[in-house]
C-alpha cells in the first residue's frame, strides 16, 4: 500500500521566518482537513504485513504522483494499492510493462479505465 502524510515544520502564522523550510515549495495542503501546513510530506510504501518496505520525503508542494515516481520501487510482481490520488494512468502502465507491478487504485466515476466490477451498489 503507498500512501503521504504531512510532516508540519511549523505554524502557519510562522511560516514565513521558517529556516528550516524556507519558500513556498513547503506549502503544503491536507485536502481531509481542508487546511494548508509549512513542512514536508512523506511518501510511504508499507507491505501487507505493515513494515515499511520504502520511504520518500518531499516538499510539501509536490503531489503525491511525483513522489511515486521518485520512489524506487523494488516490488517485481506485486499488487500496489493506492487511493485517488495516485489516480495516473502512464504511471500505471510503466509499472505494469517495466516492473511487472501492478497500481491498483480507487477509480473516479469519470474515470476512462473505471472498474465497474468493483464497485459495490448497496441498497
Amino acid at each position: 500500500m503507498i500512501d503521504t502524510f504531512p510532516i508540519p515544520v511549523c505554524d502557519n502564522i510562522r511560516a514565513n521566518r521558517c529556516k528550516l523550510a524556507p519558500g513556498l515549495k513547503f506549502r503544503g495542503y491536507i485536502a481531509s482537513k481542508r487546511r494548508y501546513y509549512h513542512g514536508l510530506k512523506l511518501h510511504i510504501v508499507v507491505s501487507d504485513k505493515r513494515y515499511i518496505v520504502e520511504f520518500e520525503v518531499t516538499e510539501a508542494s509536490k503531489n503525491d504522483i511525483i513522489g511515486l515516481y521518485l520512489l524506487p520501487l523494488n516490488l517485481e510482481g506485486k499488487i500496489l494499492y493506492g487511493d485517488r490520488a495516485y489516480n495516473d494512468y502512464f504511471a500505471e502502465d510503466a509499472l505494469r510493462e517495466c516492473d511487472n507491478v501492478k497500481l491498483e487504485v480507487i477509480r473516479k466515476k469519470n474515470s476512462k479505465r473505471f472498474d465497474y466490477y468493483k464497485q459495490q451498489v448497496v441498497f
